[in-house]
């Protein structure tokens, strides 16, 4: 049975839904709902994953490569300083600021 998205798909699960056998999301989706305590069970490694990143407009009237220089200095910074893996165990539990095919 198809839903709009994979969130539905736990949240269908949790209302008492029992038509599911397996659903494909994020590790985070599935980790939220194991911390709500729905009955959900990973299994096995991620399919696949992708490096997330900064997205700005690039439609705007104003030049932004300094400001694209400037947050992607910030953001090796955090890396190098352990900061984003913090943030990252802080909100999920886990560090996926390392390139997972690494």
């Amino acid at each position: 049975m198809p839903l709009q998205t994979d969130n539905d798909c736990f949240q269908s699960i949790q209302a008492g839904r029992d038509e599911f056998s397996v659903f494909l999301t994020s590790n985070t989706v599935v980790q939220a709902a194991i911390n709500g305590d729905v009955a959900v069970v990973r299994v096995g490694s991620p399919v696949f994953s992708e490096n997330l990143a900064v997205a700005f407009d690039k439609s705007g009237e104003l030049d932004n490569s300094s400001l694209v220089n400037r947050v992607s200095e910030i953001i090796a910074e955090m890396h190098e300083d352990g900061t984003l893996g913090e943030l990252s165990m802080k909100w999920f539990s886990e560090d996926l600021t390392m390139d997972p095919t690494q």
